[in-house]
Formats: structure tokens, sequence, C-alpha cells
């Protein structure tokens, strides 16, 4: 979810918040001592402090529609790291929103319980008030919500905050209603603690936007790797390369560079593809060549109208008209993987890319329906060498409890997690392989352990294929 769509959210939370709050109060008003006793000022404070509980109940108990079935999180800080580690927009703002959420608390106890005079007091109340929240959540599935440790320590940073403007309030203003008197020390305390917290989360920002090097998405993984796993003989190597992409932008001028195309590309309506579509050099008539490059992950397309057409007879025959064309047009850095004839009128050829690290494929179709084509979709993109990077083991990679992926299918990191066996206990692996992912971020092709497997519990087992971030 955007984090547009979560303001959106929570502004209308807000609001049926303060229309639920405002109805309570107005029955407390009809009890003599809640409607004499208080000035104007105090009851508009009281209208507040139960819209806010409102608002509380309401986004810590409001149902869920997805389901994240390993989010619980019982290590302190893993979900604060991955947000910043991904640079995940949605999760940071979660993370800050817990913060927020908790500020109020941290006046109002104090405000409501004249007793709550420390620090350590409302970190105490608030800390449990979120455990028990936390908790519920998580036995009642129902919901949709999940366990986070972090989230316990997020509404206590919140709790501290707001604690800590109230006593430099208080201790400031000097008004009757108010606490008048906190002790020099809790004065210091809070200050030098909401100072330090202040400045974390300023750090935490700037580790967030972060750009420099390149970092895998990465999730947590829970007890998965708490059972007994055996990994086979592989080549380690100690250090290796870093591609580097190039934009969607340098993919189009290349591309056209490969067909012979000096025309600028056109960038559509919805600004998610380029294309051009412009008279293809040596073609009859108004034979035309069309390039699309895709925007969300730099894969292209492009169709070329033939002049003639062309004859379906072998794969031998097939495969030197594509090796022929791959040269015609200076795609050397893809090989010939397979050959399928679908019918007298056409066939598909596919190609992947020389460097068999990096996962990319090329399919080019040949027709004679309509009229005669050919058409080439790639999601293999052009990179050079960018820098030597050190190489963790692979077992070593394996203590860790983030993955990029774990899945029962050969998926890859598209699917974050697809994996029924939640708690195995024993996992075998058959085979490492050192691959490359990209990152759309930095657009680097970074190095990233492959291990195929089987994990077993104690009545089933089930296919496994883990990735794991291979730079140091």
């Amino acid at each position: 979810m955007r984090i547009n769509e979560l303001l959106v959210i929570l502004f209308k939370l807000i609001g049926f918040s303060f229309i639920v709050g405002t109805i309570i109060y107005a029955i407390l008003l009809f009890r003599p001592k809640y409607r004499n006793k208080f000035t104007i000022s105090m009851h508009i404070i009281r209208l507040v402090f139960i819209s806010y509980f409102c608002l509380l109940l309401l986004i810590l108990f409001m149902p869920l529609n997805e389901s994240y079935d390993v989010s619980n999180n019982r290590f302190l800080g893993s979900s604060i790291y991955l947000a910043l580690y991904n640079r995940d927009a949605a999760s940071a703002f979660g993370i800050i929103c817990n913060i927020i959420l908790f500020i109020p608390m941290g006046i109002a106890l104090p405000y409501i319980f004249k007793k709550i005079d420390k620090l350590w007091k409302v970190i105490l109340f608030s800390a449990l008030a979120s455990l028990l929240i936390e908790l519920i959540q998580l036995l009642i599935p129902a919901m949709g919500r999940s366990f986070d440790v972090d989230d316990i320590f997020c509404n206590a940073i919140g709790s501290i905050l707001g604690f800590s403007l109230f006593v430099i309030y208080s201790t400031k203003v000097k008004k009757p209603s108010l606490i008048t008197h906190f002790s020099k020390n809790t004065y210091i305390g809070s200050i030098l603690i909401s100072s330090l917290i202040i400045v974390g989360i300023a750090v935490g920002g700037i580790v967030f936007t972060e750009d420099s090097h390149g970092r895998l998405n990465i999730i947590r993984i829970g007890d998965l790797f708490t059972c007994e796993i055996s990994i086979p003989t592989y080549e380690y190597v100690e250090s290796g390369p870093v591609y580097i992409g190039i934009s969607q932008e340098c993919l189009m001028k290349d591309i056209q560079n490969h067909f012979g195309l000096n025309e600028d590309a056109n960038v559509d309506p919805t600004g998610q593809t380029l294309r051009t579509n412009v008279d293809c050099i040596g073609a009859k008539d108004d034979n035309r060549i069309q390039l699309i490059v895709n925007k969300s992950d730099n894969s292209w397309m492009a169709n070329i109208k033939l002049a003639e057409e062309w004859i379906i007879s072998s794969k031998d025959r097939i495969s030197a008209e594509a090796t022929s064309f791959l040269n015609h047009y200076s795609f050397d850095n893809v090989y010939i993987d397979n050959i399928q004839i679908d019918s007298k009128e056409s066939a598909t050829i596919e190609c992947k890319t020389l460097n068999s690290n990096i996962e990319g494929k090329m399919q080019i179709s040949y027709t004679n329906y309509e009229y005669p084509s050919v058409e080439i979709i790639s999601n293999i993109k052009p990179y050079s060498e960018y820098k030597v990077v050190n190489l963790k083991r692979a077992e070593d990679a394996l203590n860790s409890q983030y993955a990029c992926s774990v899945t029962s299918n050969d998926s890859g990191p598209d699917t974050s997690y697809d994996f029924a066996i939640k708690n195995p206990t024993k996992i075998i692996i058959k085979s490492v392989q050192l691959i490359y992912l990209y990152d759309n971020i930095t657009e680097q092709f970074l190095p990233a352990w492959k291990y195929i497997g089987t994990a077993y519990d104690k009545e089933d087992s089930e296919a496994i294929y883990i990735i794991e971030p291979a730079s140091e």
C-alpha cells in the first residue's frame, strides 16, 4: 500500500475517532460532576484525549485484508533494520506512525494519573499497554495482524517523547491544573533521552535515503533456519564483480543503435514506456520497426516487418536464421538456448545472456500470419563491470535471519515468501549457485547465493529455493 493511500485512511480514522469521542464525551457530560467541574479548555483537552484513545483502538485492532505468514518478530530492531535496509517507504511510515501514535499517551498518563511522575513509570505503563495490544493481535489471527516487538519499542519511544514534552511544558508554565513539579533528574533525563531519540531518528533518515550502494531487498525468515541444514561442496570464490545496468533512456538509445535508428523515442501518456516507430533501414514500402521499452523493469520489445516471407523447414535453418539476425544487429551478449517450431507459420527462439550468472532471456519469434515479421522480447539488460566486492561463504549467508526469497518453486525473488512448511526439522541443500539480481534503485546487478534443496518436517517434505545476498 502506498503512503498517500495510508494517509487517506489515517485521516478518515481521525475524523471517525473524533466523532465517536465527541459522542462518548457528550454522554459523560450528562453526569453533573463532569459538566460543572471543568473549564471549557479542560473539556476540550479531555475530548481530544478520548478521541485519541478511540483512534488508538481503531488503528491497532482494525482487521487487515493482507496476511503476513512470517511477519511475527521476536527480535528487537529487526523490523526497523528491514525498513532501513530495504529503503521501504511504507514500512518506515509505519514505524514513524507507531512513534507518533504513543506521543499523546506520554502526555495523557502524567496528566490523568498524578502518581505517574517518573519517566520509568511512563515507559513501563506504555510498554505493558503496547504488549497487551500485540498479544491480542497475535492471539486473534482473523485480524490479519502480527506480533512485532519493534512496535512495542516504537510505542515506548513515542511515550518518552510525549512525557518529555509534558515535563518541559508543565515545568515552565506552572499551571495549577498540571503537575507543577518534577524532580531535576526527571527533567534533565527526559531532555537527554528525547535528544538522543531525535538524533537516532535523524540518523535513520539519512541511512534510509542513502542510495550510493546497492542492496538486495530482504525479508525476515524467523525460525526457518534454526533446524539442521546440510550444504554440499560448492565452488567458492572470495570476491566477485558487481555489474552496473543502464537507464531506460540509455537502453532505448542502445537498442536504437542495434537497429540503426536515429530518431528520438516518444514517451507514452502514462510515462511507463518509451516508444519509437520509424522506417526500418533497408525495408521495402511501409515496412517499419517499432521499439517499446518498459519503465518498470527495463524489458523491451521490437517488432520488425520483413520484406518477404521466410520458410520454416528445420531447426538448423531456424538456428542459422536467428544467428544471422543476432549477428546482423550486434547482439553478441546472448546465445541461442532453445528452438521451438510452433507451426508452419511461426517459430520461437529462446536466447540467454552469455553471463550465466545474470538471469534474463531474449525471445525471437518469426511469423507469417498477417504479414512476415520478427518480434523480439527481452529482459536482458546491457551491463558492464562496476566494481569487485568480497563475497560471503554460502554457509555463512544462511546463518542470517534474513533472505531475499524463500519459495517452493523456482519463481525467483519476485515472490518473497511462498513456502508451506513454516518450521522445518531438516533442510538438505542439493546445489548452490552464484547468481546476480537487479537492484532497481542503483541499477546494479548484485551477487546472491541461490540454494536448491528440500525441506522436511515431521510429516511432509517440500522443494525449497532460497536466495541470500552474497556480498559482505
